[in-house]
């Protein structure tokens, strides 16, 4: 037990700026122990996810958080119909898609970074002029113009 408290903090003081690569032995311990060690890197930010949305990546190799969150609200905004009060539209897209969005709704420390969880969502609700979007009890309104 110690030992894999020990690799988890070893794997929190790693940088969040570095990508990190664990290589082990076969021996069971030794890929626990670098389990641990990535579980506490991920723990405190240190993954793909949060450091796309930090902006690490060149856009050359990867679109801006930014951009990929407008096109996602625009896409759904320009399906989404008027004055239908009893019709429920489901998108599924990549966890990439949800995670740029729900930064923008509300940008999530690195001690509590997570990728979206299985079926996990954003819902979207309008009227003429605004579209609410909410995830987890928070919410973002923006102005559109359809």
């Amino acid at each position: 037990m110690k030992g894999r408290r020990l690799a988890r903090e070893f794997g929190k003081s790693l940088p969040h700026s570095y990508s990190i690569r664990l290589f082990h032995s076969p021996i069971p311990r030794c890929k626990e122990t670098a389990e641990y060690v990535r579980k506490g890197f991920q723990q405190t930010g240190g993954s793909f996810g949060y450091r796309w949305l930090k902006g690490h990546f060149d856009e050359r190799v990867i679109e801006k958080p930014e951009k990929v969150a407008s096109k996602t609200i625009h896409g759904v905004i320009a399906l989404m119909e008027a004055d239908v009060e009893t019709q429920m539209d489901i998108h599924i897209t990549h966890d990439l898609n949800i995670l740029a969005v729900r930064d923008l709704i509300a940008p999530v420390p690195n001690e509590h970074f997570d990728w979206p969880a299985y079926l996990n969502g954003i819902i979207f609700t309008h009227n003429a002029e605004n579209v609410t979007l909410i995830q987890r009890h928070v919410s973002k309104t923006i102005k559109h113009n359809k």
